[in-house]
């Protein structure tokens, strides 16, 4: 059944020396996933040709940025997840898989044999139990962890990992949460979790560590991406129906 079948999509930017070493691990595991695709975002370090060498399916994403849409809006990255949900071929997907290092590939089969039950969203939590991240910082730790209290009280939540980036979506639930290529915003996490409280979706969390990233720098900026997180809350608080199903749940 396609509703069982699941893509791995990898979202890449020059993150060469990280692949070397994270590739053959996934690769590892390429039988409990039916596809794994990646979206690259103009590398020009050799990873795009390291990855079609290895057989993975590469999606160019062609498209040029203004300083203002990459600073403040992360629209190159917001595009490259959209792209990869677009071209993915199967219902479950596992995005965004981000070959830093952050995402251990040795969580993939709890990931993938958690979502198979039945859930629509599975989170690999960096904080659930005695998982920790040893990639943070206090201010992304910190934020983390009160916008993941923030989200529980208003929406009536069960997080503990609200913006952990490792996880498995039913790509269906952007449809019915009428998240779209015009609205969704670099708090996707955010975005589909409130969807998934509003909808009554089944939503899980498995606990992995996030170890520290192997290569390359991040793109996370602590603060502008918080203020994103801050106008997802507010607008969707205020709005009692954003995010939700028209259909009868």
């Amino acid at each position: 059944m396609k509703s069982k079948k699941i893509s791995l999509v990898i979202l890449n930017l020059n993150e060469l020396d990280s692949l070397k070493i994270i590739l053959p691990k996934i690769l590892k595991y390429k039988k409990l996933v039916n596809e794994i695709l990646a979206v690259d975002g103009g590398s020009t370090d050799g990873s795009r040709e390291f990855l079609k060498k290895n057989k993975i399916r590469v999606i160019n994403q062609d498209k040029n940025y203004s300083h203002f849409q990459i600073t403040y809006l992360k629209k190159n990255i917001v595009d490259a997840y959209w792209l990869g949900i677009k071209k993915a071929k199967f219902d479950n997907v596992i995005i965004p898989f981000t070959p830093d290092g952050n995402m251990m590939p040795k969580h993939l089969p709890e990931l993938v044999k958690t979502i198979k039950k039945g859930y629509k969203m599975v989170i690999v939590s960096r904080y659930k139990d005695n998982a920790r991240s040893y990639d943070d910082t206090w201010v992304t730790g910190f934020g983390n962890f009160m916008f993941t209290k923030i989200v529980n009280f208003l929406f009536n939540g069960n997080f503990t990992d609200l913006m952990g980036g490792y996880r498995c979506v039913n790509k269906n639930l952007f449809k019915e949460f009428n998240i779209n290529e015009k609205n969704i915003t670099i708090a996707i996490h955010t975005q589909l979790a409130i969807g998934c409280i509003r909808n009554k979706k089944k939503y899980t969390e498995i606990s992995g560590d996030e170890p520290k990233r192997i290569a390359g720098k991040a793109q996370v900026n602590p603060l502008i991406n918080g203020l994103w997180e801050v106008f997802i809350i507010i607008t969707a608080y205020l709005k009692k129906n954003l995010y939700k199903s028209k259909k009868k749940i």
